[in-house]
């Protein structure tokens, strides 16, 4: 009997201790899943080249392999709510890197991209993010305790010099966001490039013909600049009334707190771009800025056209002046952006530099367009002309590393394309 009751007390405390656990599991899920969390772990990293590498800080659960794959890059200080409406408007997958500009502010980017991720179905279904520093700060990639106790979602923005800007390492994020993407098709963008509504999945179905057909191909699409005067947010954050912020806070985890608008003000389609075009609202990107840059001959015979033919304007262009920097959806295997070139000195018009050495030709497409908000002008510049002054040097030396390698690679279209130039 003695036996029976000791062994029933060491069952019953067996099943306490059961509990207990079972009770710890679900708080530390919890404090995972809440604001005031810290990081994943185990963080996956590699080193690549002068950079830690953490990918994958967040992901979607599958992967969509046959999709067009955005790939975006964006500093520390940039990033913001912004990426919402970004993944949101491209309703496919994206894989984005963000540059740290200093260790102190991982675990409040980290934080932030969590918290995106709960709060935004887009987000939870299309964003992989990836998170970069200098090795400097961490010799074997890992991350100081002391930087990771933060709770914050959002970084302190410190003022950033121009010396500090130079150094971003633009060609090396891009780069590593394609190397963690996960699709068959990629369109490499910057940070709030908007594009009109189904682009994806109208461009995908020319892609799976077009790019079987010839995968030697850029499939161009026309880019514009939009008066923000004209143009609302896609999305926006869903606030509680005062009253009610316990119900809010009760619900905070179990739906997004981000809400598509309705009636928004961006162009849907071709036809509503054409009003802002005609009214002086819509102008052609950076037009004002760096004229040519991004003209693409034929515009208003592609606002005026009604059909279609295999979604394309034209076929078989070729790159023909060294300044274009024609945005193009491709295959993923496209060669990898020069990561000699220094931010702010054709660091991403190098790529269509090569790609024309390459032999890729140019198609451009129907009725798909894409958009950024505001109209950039010439008076801006002030700051870009003093990065790239900072970077002047190393433009020189990577243009001429650059032109080495063209003629050791492609050898037989040295005379078939424009030379490069600043």
């Amino acid at each position: 009997m003695k036996h029976f009751v000791s062994s029933s007390k060491a069952a019953l405390l067996c099943l306490y201790c059961l509990a207990l656990l079972i009770l710890m599991a679900e708080y530390w899920k919890f404090m995972g899943d809440s604001e005031t969390s810290t990081l994943p772990s185990p963080l996956q990293s590699v080193l690549y080249h002068n950079y830690c590498v953490h990918y994958n800080v967040i992901a979607p659960v599958t992967a969509s392999f046959d999709r067009i794959g955005q790939i975006l890059h964006v500093s520390s200080d940039v990033l913001d709510h912004r990426i919402i409406e970004q993944v949101t408007n491209w309703n496919a997958p994206v894989s984005m890197t963000v540059v740290l500009r200093s260790i102190d502010q991982y675990a409040c980017i980290a934080n932030f991209l969590r918290r995106i991720r709960r709060e935004s179905a887009a987000v939870a279904q299309h964003l992989r993010a990836h998170l970069i520093f200098s090795k400097v700060w961490s010799g074997n990639c890992t991350i100081p305790q002391s930087a990771l106790r933060s709770s914050k979602v959002r970084c302190e923005k410190a003022a950033t010099t121009v010396e500090q800007v130079a150094l971003y390492p633009a060609n090396l994020a891009r780069n590593v966001a394609r190397m963690f993407s996960a699709t068959k098709y990629i369109v490499i963008t910057d940070y709030e490039h908007l594009f009109n509504e189904g682009f994806e999945n109208i461009v995908r179905l020319v892609a799976e013909s077009r790019l079987k057909e010839k995968p030697l191909t850029m499939l161009v699409y026309r880019i514009f600049e939009i008066d923000e005067k004209v143009i609302k947010s896609l999305i926006s954050l869903q606030r509680p009334a005062r009253a009610d912020v316990g119900s809010w806070l009760l619900a905070a985890r179990a739906g997004p707190r981000w809400r598509i608008n309705a009636g928004v003000s961006m162009p849907r389609d071709k036809a509503e771009l054409q009003k802002l075009y005609k009214s002086g609202d819509a102008v052609v990107f950076h037009s004002k800025y760096y004229p040519g840059a991004h003209e693409i001959d034929g515009l208003l015979d592609w606002f005026n056209k009604n059909g279609t033919d295999g979604g394309l304007f034209a076929k078989d262009r070729r790159y023909n002046r060294a300044n274009w920097e024609p945005q193009f959806v491709s295959l993923w295997r496209i060669p990898f952006h020069d990561e000699m070139f220094p931010y702010q000195l054709r660091d991403n018009t190098v790529l269509r530099w090569e790609m024309c050495r390459a032999e890729y030709a140019i198609d451009i497409l129907d009725d798909v367009f894409m958009f950024h908000k505001g109209i950039k002008q010439k008076s801006n510049d002030g700051r870009t002309w003093a990065i790239q002054k900072q970077n002047s040097k190393k433009f020189v030396k990577a243009l001429e590393m650059f032109k080495a390698r063209m003629d050791k690679e492609y050898p037989r279209t040295k005379e078939s394309c424009p030379e490069p130039q600043r």
